[in-house]
């Protein structure tokens, strides 16, 4: 198992992952105009990191400059060998690399294993809200949460 920084090589891998993730689950928007940062990985993101598992791809992870973590995604077939939470580690740790003292995200309500994730990491709930996306208004519970790293 390694975790490197995105190459533009990645990408065909990375947008499948994200297509099967979104196909797997409810808690993402199935607009596909909602997720346009895949085409602008290197500008959107200050970091972005692939996990990969005997050379497939099987989980990633963003980091905004503003201290955002996005887009953690694990392979539905990868799921409960804690690699979410390693990319979740090495996120945190180019985040304090980077000077920050805090992170911050946000998870769909259906999302129940990276909420559990996040609270098991220390993150905690700054607040809840109910968003509406595009002219499908696909709506979303989501709960934000914040980690000190300090």
């Amino acid at each position: 198992m390694t975790i490197e920084p995105y190459i533009d090589a990645d990408y065909p891998e990375v947008w499948a992952l994200h297509l099967k993730t979104i196909a797997e689950n409810d808690g993402f928007a199935k607009n596909l105009s909602f997720h346009s940062d895949f085409q602008n990985i290197p500008k959107i993101y200050d970091a972005f990191f692939v996990l990969r598992v005997d050379d497939v791809l099987a989980g990633m992870v963003a980091f905004k400059p503003d201290g955002e973590i996005k887009r953690l995604q694990v392979a539905s077939a990868c799921q409960g060998r804690g690699y979410g939470h390693m990319l979740m580690e090495r996120v945190i740790d180019h985040a304090k690399a980077r000077g920050m003292k805090r992170v911050h995200l946000d998870v769909s309500a259906p999302n129940r294993a990276a909420f559990a994730l996040y609270l098991k990491m220390g993150f905690v709930i700054t607040r809840t809200d109910r968003i509406e996306y595009g002219p499908d208004h696909e709506a979303f519970d989501m709960t934000f949460m914040e980690l000190a790293i300090s």
